[in-house]
């Protein structure tokens, strides 16, 4: 039917209408996203713009009436952006040298209640970014990419104000391995030559940190084969439990 633009203190009206049923459409400015709608049961306090598409409720408007109630809130809205990128030594610190970013990683943006409200996949770049949030407290949550591991928390906890930008940035490493194998030295000179392929079974091989903590244990195979996998950047130490009867 007609139209009307808000002035600077937001204030808009329809003058010289007839009695009968109407309904307003507010706009949506860039950068806002509609408040939430017809809560706190004041009418004149609330907003009445749907939250999906600004239209109100249809409404009555009889003779001589004039509605000073129907309004539309709205909020400017924050972004929460960051990077995945590859811990080259596995620190969990980012350093120079970690400028490589992991393409395809899905970030996750849970509100206060655990509820999933956004989502984003990471660029080629490893850069992601999730506009349009209302203000509030955000669990932003990384989907850990096969065959990598993370260095930083999967984890981080976002608070965002009007038009604000949070950051959630985070490291991942490729795992590596140990293996080798337990053989019966059969000349005793402590090198494996070529005679040396009897391998011993059920050793118990351990295998610890730097600091001597022990962080996994495996037993050799029938080759006298062990493997230890899946394992970060750094030192490492490799003991072998002397079966018995063996040297």
């Amino acid at each position: 039917l007609t139209s009307a633009t808000s002035t600077p203190a937001g204030a808009y009206k329809f003058t010289n209408l007839l009695s009968g049923s109407y309904r307003l459409g507010f706009s949506l400015p860039a950068s806002y996203a509609y408040t939430k709608s017809t809560v706190g049961g004041d009418a004149a306090l609330d907003s009445n713009a749907a939250t999906n598409n600004g239209l109100t409720a249809v409404f009555a408007l009889a003779s001589a009436q004039t509605n000073l109630t129907v309004d539309a809130g709205y909020v400017l809205t924050a972004t929460v952006t960051g990077w995945i990128r590859l811990d080259i030594n596995g620190n969990g610190l980012a350093e120079p040298a970690d400028t490589t970013g992991i393409a395809g990683v899905v970030v996750r943006v849970y509100d206060s209640l655990n509820n999933l409200v956004a989502s984003a996949t990471s660029d080629a770049g490893g850069n992601y970014s999730v506009p349009n949030l209302f203000p509030g407290t955000y669990t932003v949550t990384q989907v850990l990419p096969a065959g990598y591991l993370a260095t930083t928390p999967l984890s981080v906890t976002v608070t965002l104000t009007n038009g604000s930008t949070g950051t959630a940035n985070y490291l991942v490493t490729q795992p590596g391995g140990i293996a080798g194998r337990v053989l019966v030295d059969a000349d005793g000179d402590g090198v494996a030559d070529a005679g040396d392929t009897n391998g011993i079974a059920g050793v118990t091989v351990i295998l610890r940190g730097t600091n001597g903590v022990n962080l996994a244990t495996n037993l050799t195979a029938a080759n006298g084969a062990y493997t230890f996998t899946n394992l970060a950047p750094g030192g490492y130490m490799v003991v072998e439990v002397d079966p018995a009867g063996y040297l």
